[in-house]
């Protein structure tokens, strides 16, 4: 499962040298963007519905886990 990917930029000093920022950076945020291997359809292979042996894997009226997006901003003065 592909849990959480990041990816950012950080712009360089030269850029900002004319302002009063000292550091800028900018990602994007991503999670449970992608289930890479299933043996069942439209099951989360990470839930749980017991805490018994051999009851990972079944959902018993489980949510869904939810697929998010964001972003960061991260500014120095």
């Amino acid at each position: 499962k592909l849990r959480q990917l990041t990816l950012g930029y950080n712009f360089p000093k030269s850029m900002l040298s004319k302002t009063p920022i000292q550091n800028l950076s900018l990602s994007f945020v991503g999670r449970n963007l992608w289930v890479i291997k299933k043996n069942i359809d439209n099951v989360d292979p990470e839930s749980a519905y017991s805490t018994n042996a051999g009851a990972q894997g079944l959902e018993y009226f489980a949510l869904p886990a939810t697929r998010s997006y964001g972003f960061n901003l991260r500014v120095t003065f």
